[in-house]
């Protein structure tokens, strides 16, 4: 599940067992610091260019879909998960835009760790139909 925080485009993935990591957090808080908790994140910048430009957004899939966070041309998005491996993907790109690069990415991501994934989508003009066009 994410969770959206108010005012912002951060996200938190907190994973299959949010009951019970919460119950590990508060056991080791009471022992540690609670900077230390298995957390990273992942932050996503989006860029379109070309023509004829893909205006309605992306929704990023995470994991298959499995959590899934909107996104619209030149946003950043940061997602905060548990440590793990993590599969992402931008899906609902126009038929005449196209994702550069590798679409599909997976990232390992360590405690603490920050990391950057830059997706560029690059879109073509529409030919406009002219009547009596192709006959």
């Amino acid at each position: 599940m994410l969770q959206r925080y108010p005012n912002s485009t951060r996200l938190s993935l907190p994973g299959i067992f949010p009951g019970l990591l919460l119950l590990v957090g508060l056991a080791a808080a009471c022992e540690q610091d609670s900077t230390s908790a298995d957390y990273g994140e992942v932050r996503f910048n989006v860029t379109t260019s070309g023509e004829d430009l893909d205006l309605n957004g992306y929704t990023l899939l995470i994991n298959g879909g499995a959590d899934s966070a909107q996104l619209s041309s030149e946003d950043e998005l940061i997602v905060t998960v548990v440590v793990g491996e993590y599969t992402f993907e931008l899906s609902g790109v126009a038929d005449n835009c196209a994702v550069d690069g590798e679409n599909l990415r997976t990232v390992r991501v360590g405690k603490g760790e920050s990391l950057t994934e830059d997706y560029l989508v690059v879109c073509e003009a529409i030919p406009s139909s002219t009547p009596g066009e192709g006959r």
